[in-house]
């Protein structure tokens, strides 16, 4: 403690040029921590057997800027199943938000649920 009493004075002096000569006083304090925690176990989709191609529910034109206008397929989201494989142009459309497949990319459902796009060749 007393080690510490004297650095601080030392590190005091040397910021502001002087040192105290009242009681050091902790006004804020600061913790840095790591704690290691259990990674959660989610749970996989159900693999589907099926060679389908899901259901579009509707088709339009879509400007993907750069990569031009195409016409593109809309899939419903939750009609996706598990290892389901789409080539752009594409939407998929949820509740709360829409993904954009450009032409060129490919969509894949994980075993998660989750989106996983990858451009082609000639795409960046």
């Amino acid at each position: 403690l007393e080690a510490l009493q004297a650095d601080f004075h030392q590190q005091h002096k040397k910021q502001y040029t002087f040192q105290l000569e009242a009681p050091i006083e902790w006004v804020n304090f600061h913790l840095v921590a790591s704690v290691p925690v259990p990674k959660p176990s989610f749970p996989e989709r159900p693999q589907q057997e099926t060679t389908q191609t899901p259901a579009t529910y509707a088709e339009s034109k879509v400007d993907f800027g750069r990569f031009g206008i195409h016409e593109s397929k809309i899939y419903e989201r939750d009609n996706l199943f598990t290892g389901t494989i789409l080539n752009g142009p594409a939407i998929i459309a949820e509740k709360d938000t829409s993904t954009v497949l450009p032409p060129g990319f490919q969509l894949t459902i994980d075993r998660w649920g989750n989106l996983i796009i990858k451009k082609g060749n000639g795409y960046e």
